[in-house]
């Protein structure tokens, strides 16, 4: 397999080396009762591919080219193959967030952010170390509430209600010349 943003094979054999550490953490999760899911797993497996420094674009591009050929040939379903593709950007937020000792803003459900947390915690183990503790997360901005949203004091914004659907009353009275 060869992959546009792998520079060597030296590298192309270390990760490879880290996708097979991962199988038998995945193992452990199950034995533990995480189950994790098909997503999860399959993250797992692609997510030492993608290299540290890819960002934006270029790892939704990267996703691209390392994930649609086994999607394909695996017969991945479609909800299974998008939440996988999330889990590896919010991977990527969460290991940068872990390196910056900020939070990770990471958007969706609660189960989302599980299993992205659960493969972070995985690949951190496949790595060889132990997970101290999972960067702090924080909802997407796009949900947030504000401030002034909460206030229960601010006057309600009264919606225009609206007549007679959407022909104009022109229309209604007979044609252009009307009545």
């Amino acid at each position: 397999m060869r992959l546009s943003f792998v520079s060597s094979g030296r590298e192309l054999v270390r990760r490879r080396t880290l996708a097979w550490a991962a199988l038998p953490w995945i193992d452990k999760a199950v034995a533990d009762g995480r189950d994790p899911s098909n997503a999860v797993a399959f993250g797992a497996l692609l997510a030492p591919f993608l290299s540290d420094d890819l960002r934006g674009g270029e790892l939704a591009g990267a996703v691209q080219e390392l994930a649609h050929p086994l999607i394909v040939q695996l017969h991945v379903t479609r909800r299974d193959s998008e939440r996988m593709r999330y889990l590896l950007v919010a991977l990527r937020k969460l290991l940068a967030a872990g390196k910056r000792g900020a939070n990770a803003e990471l958007a969706g459900g609660r189960e989302v952010i599980d299993e992205a947390v659960l493969l972070f915690e995985l690949m951190e183990r496949a790595a060889g170390k132990e997970p101290q503790a999972t960067p702090a997360i924080t909802a997407d901005a796009a949900g947030a509430a504000t401030d002034e949203e909460d206030d229960p004091d601010r006057p309600r914004k009264r919606r225009r209600r609206r007549r007679g659907g959407r022909r104009r009353r022109r229309e209604l009275l007979g044609g252009e010349h009307g009545l």
